[in-house]
């Protein structure tokens, strides 16, 4: 949804954050907004009306998550207006309250994949409906990837990888799996603790496995314990006991995206992953 300009005066802006994005918190003068709300700068109209229309997703379903208003066009520039959470008092619990949210989120679909392509970080992040989970993730997942690699000049044995991620999901009947609703993107950068709440920004929606986000978490510092992921899958009827074996998998696909992104300085934690799961 687009907000008008013309009935938004921003009196105060103030930088936030700065990673791939930058975010403001805006005070502004709305008859139709609070008084306070973030606003994520996003370079192409398509990339913010994606992540409004998953934002909104999530929030229809009860996830705690920004209420996201709408997107606003301003000097040229595209910015997702949402919710303001930050003045609130911080969660103290972390830990408990991100295994409230992620329950919440984790919702049985009907098949594997997307409806619509979307992006990850900044990389397109194709999507199609999927019989089987093998299709979701080599097709949606790995190839694309891959190939996004592979033209960037980066050279990887893509033949050795995939047979190595076609026999795990062998090994551990991972077709045999369900699909779930989940964030896609799920890092601790992405998550928001406050007003006794983790809120979940910036997804990066499909129905895949939650094994992929609880895993995701882990490479860069999860306020998670292991005995909230075990809670989770247990509560989803997943294997929670092996799960451990299994990380080093899930985490070969976020590792693809930090190659195709920030380059070769990942390849040594791919290679980690990769080694991991032979």
């Amino acid at each position: 949804m687009m907000l008008d300009l013309s009935k938004i005066l921003i009196l105060n802006e103030k930088k936030i954050a700065e990673s791939l994005f930058s975010i403001y918190l805006w005070k502004i003068q709305s008859e139709l907004l609070p008084q306070y709300v973030i606003a994520k700068q996003i370079p192409k109209k398509n990339m913010a009306e994606l992540e409004y229309e998953s934002l909104l997703q999530l929030y229809e379903h009860n996830v705690s998550c920004p209420k996201p208003y709408g997107i606003l066009y301003k000097d040229s520039k595209y910015f997702l207006v949402m919710e303001s959470i930050l003045e609130s008092k911080t969660a103290t619990d972390r830990d408990q309250q991100l295994k409230l949210s992620l329950l919440k989120l984790y919702q049985v679909g009907k098949y594997w994949g997307y409806t619509k392509d979307n992006f990850i970080g900044s990389l397109p992040q194709p999507n199609s409906i999927y019989n089987t989970f093998s299709e979701y993730w080599i097709e949606s997942r790995i190839k694309p990837m891959l190939n996004i690699i592979r033209e960037n000049g980066i050279n990887i044995n893509q033949n050795q990888l995939l047979s190595v991620i076609e026999n795990a999901i062998e090994r551990w009947n991972l077709n045999t799996s369900k699909p779930y609703l989940i964030h896609g993107d799920l890092w601790s950068g992405n998550i928001i603790y406050s007003n006794s709440k983790a809120f979940l920004i910036d997804p990066s929606l499909s129905y895949g496995h939650p094994e992929q986000d609880l895993a995701m978490l882990e490479l860069f510092g999860s306020s998670l314990s292991a005995n909230s992921q075990f809670e989770i899958l247990h509560h989803l009827k997943l294997n929670a006991d092996t799960f451990k074996d299994r990380i080093p998998f899930w985490q070969i696909y976020p590792l693809l995206v930090h190659v195709a992104i920030f380059g070769r300085n990942y390849l040594p934690s791919l290679t980690k992953a990769w080694k991991g799961i032979i």
